[in-house]
């Protein structure tokens, strides 16, 4: 169990930051308003540490190390915060209704189920 969440927590990490590098190369924009760039542009340093917390938290769980189990609690709180951040975002503007912010919905179900996966799976280690 533990190298299958270190797997879906590397490529989480991985995914995010190949969404930024693209976001930001000006690839991705499913709403070019002022408010959804303002929105967007607030979560890159959360994301980063979401990241950072996935790939040492990977890393620990394929050795099977006590402290990897740490870090994976600590990337699944940091996982359903921007989940439920983003949810709540995406539902009170529309943002999901539109063809492109459609499958943006994703993304927080994604981060909010491995999240709340996680911290249930490893609650007695």
């Amino acid at each position: 169990m533990q190298r299958r969440i270190a797997i879906a927590l590397a490529l989480t990490g991985a995914i995010t930051l190949l969404y930024w590098i693209v976001f930001f190369a000006g690839a991705i924009l499913p709403d070019d308003s002022e408010c959804y760039m303002a929105w967007e542009l607030s979560f890159p340093l959360a994301d980063l540490w979401m990241s950072a917390c996935s790939f040492v938290a990977s890393f620990g769980l394929w050795r099977g190390s006590r402290w990897g189990t740490r870090w994976a609690l600590i990337a699944a709180g940091a996982l359903i915060f921007l989940a439920l951040n983003d949810l709540l975002f995406g539902l009170e503007n529309g943002l999901y209704l539109t063809p492109s912010g459609g499958p943006m919905v994703l993304i927080p179900l994604w981060t909010g189920l491995l999240g709340t996966y996680i911290i249930a799976a490893l609650r007695g280690e």
